[in-house]
């Protein structure tokens, strides 16, 4: 059924709670798994309006994703996985930038997780995973992350 499932990382803790369910349908379908990472603007950069981000911080940057990736390929790999990863170019549009990975690398199936922005920031940031989840060429799940003590919080009141 799938064959190649794509794992859309943003290097932050909640977009690793798609790797479970990836692994899972790897696992019982013999799927491989591509880890991508969209590169994003250099923490050290000098980002204004007018400017162009520099090409050395991309770079560098480019680099952080790539050790990003192999660090959470590696466990992957030992455990029997057919794993691969690529990071992905700066993109100032990161759910385009993957869609045009998934029809590039033939993905039968995207898995990630949203981080459930409301509102205003959802209005400013805007939703990666609703946006590649209506432009993919594939199924694409979306995994909740792990309630937090916040959110529990903010149930309970």
């Amino acid at each position: 059924m799938f064959h190649k499932i794509m794992v859309p990382l943003d290097g932050s803790p909640d977009s690793e709670a798609a790797l479970e369910p990836a692994r899972y349908m790897a696992k019982t379908t013999g799927a491989g798994l591509l880890l991508v990472r969209v590169t994003g603007i250099p923490d050290e950069a000098d980002v204004t309006p007018v400017l162009p981000i520099p090409l050395e911080s991309l770079a560098r940057e480019q680099v952080r994703c790539e050790k990003f990736l192999i660090q959470r390929a590696k466990p992957l790999d030992e455990a029997g996985f057919k794993v691969t990863w690529k990071a992905l170019p700066y993109s100032d549009d990161p759910a385009e930038q993957l869609v045009a990975a998934a029809g590039d690398y033939s993905i039968d199936l995207i898995v990630l997780t949203s981080h459930r922005r409301r509102g205003l920031e959802r209005a400013v940031l805007g939703s990666v995973a609703e946006k590649l989840a209506r432009l993919s060429p594939c199924p694409v799940l979306i995994v909740g992350q792990q309630p937090t003590l916040l959110d529990q919080t903010k149930k309970d009141v």
